[in-house]
């Protein structure tokens, strides 16, 4: 819907024709929406597939209108970036009214399904849960990569925290640098390096100036090599606020890492307390950092543990070819019933 910013020469190069509708962020764009309407009348797909809430909203009022089936997908518990640790019922209203439209509702994990339902905006029965799948041949341990990764940053000689995702309200970035500040505090050869770009990108510099973190925690912006860092990195930490199945939490358990993380979205079903790394409640500073300088002072033979057992359950749970297979039978079933 906007113009893209990441993954586009990887889609190319897999074959996969890229179509942006040059919408803005924040604004309806009848031009954008003629855009749609009339790529559907050149490409007739078989099946529209929306992710998040506007995209969802488009492909349900596509369905109503041209027939072809709807497969919207809800990423997170709260799909709103824009409200502070809050829904926006006017959105789940929205929701609700035109969940009819949809020919097929799914949730990236079953905390983001069981809340949908409880709140009455989809039934139970128009629902399904169909995990992220994570490449676990692309995302694993990586010995070589991790030692040319950490001499290409000059991260030898720190332990290196490293937290992946966008800057929005959700990933509570602010949560993270607190806690990290009481880390390094006690810990200085603690580092911390946060991968992803976004609208809160000027008060996240704000907050390292006012705490005099700047040198200690390194701001990468948008990055093609996840892999390499989250090789590179000695723990992999998630300070949101709510989740559906963040993506990079999944990754860096594929890569082998120990793990701290908020309890939410599919946090509980990776993050073993004890086994695969530490879970905390969201939006509380204290808890974070003590769980942070707690796993610091493990010996590297049990967070070598605690990062082999965490990719066991990746592969166990998550691996693509499940997911693949799931999503090929939902299509199937769609255009059999269609």
């Amino acid at each position: 819907m906007l113009e893209p910013t990441a993954f586009v020469d990887e889609l190319q190069a897999a074959g996969v024709q890229v179509v942006s509708l040059g919408m803005r962020p924040g604004r309806l764009n009848l031009r954008g929406i003629w855009r749609f309407f009339s790529y559907l009348r050149q490409f007739r797909p078989d099946v529209i597939h929306a992710h998040m809430f506007h995209a969802s909203i488009l492909a349900r009022v596509a369905r109503f209108t041209t027939g072809i089936p709807a497969v919207c997908t809800i990423h997170s518990e709260i799909e709103c970036s824009h409200r502070k640790n809050s829904a926006s019922p006017l959105r789940e209203w929205v929701y609700r009214l035109t969940d009819a439209a949809a020919s097929r509702t799914t949730a990236v994990s079953e905390r983001v399904r069981q809340r949908y339902v409880d709140k009455k905006i989809v039934p139970a029965h128009r629902i399904e849960v169909i995990d992220n799948g994570v490449d676990t041949e692309r995302f694993c341990l990586n010995a070589d990569q991790r030692h040319r990764t950490r001499t290409r940053l000059e991260w030898h000689g720190s332990f290196v925290w490293l937290a992946v995702g966008r800057m929005a309200i959700a990933k509570d970035y602010p949560n993270l640098i607190e806690a990290f500040r009481r880390v390094h505090l006690e810990l200085p050869a603690s580092r911390l390096a946060i991968a992803g770009d976004g609208p809160l990108w000027p008060q996240i510099q704000e907050l390292l100036a006012c705490h005099g973190l700047q040198s200690a925690v390194s701001l990468l912006g948008l990055r093609s090599d996840i892999s390499q860092l989250m090789n590179a990195c000695d723990a992999f930490v998630m300070s949101s606020s709510w989740e559906g199945a963040q993506l990079a939490l999944l990754e860096a358990a594929a890569c082998a890492r120990p793990l701290v993380a908020t309890e939410v979205g599919v946090a509980p079903l990776i993050v073993i307390p004890g086994k695969t790394g530490i879970l905390v409640p969201p939006r509380c500073p204290a808890d974070l950092s003590k769980a942070m300088g707690q796993l610091m002072n493990f010996p590297a033979s049990q967070l070598e543990q605690m990062g082999l057992m965490a990719r066991r359950e990746v592969v166990e749970r998550f691996a693509l070819g499940s997911v693949h297979r799931r999503y090929q039978n939902l299509y199937e079933g769609m255009l059999t019933a269609s």
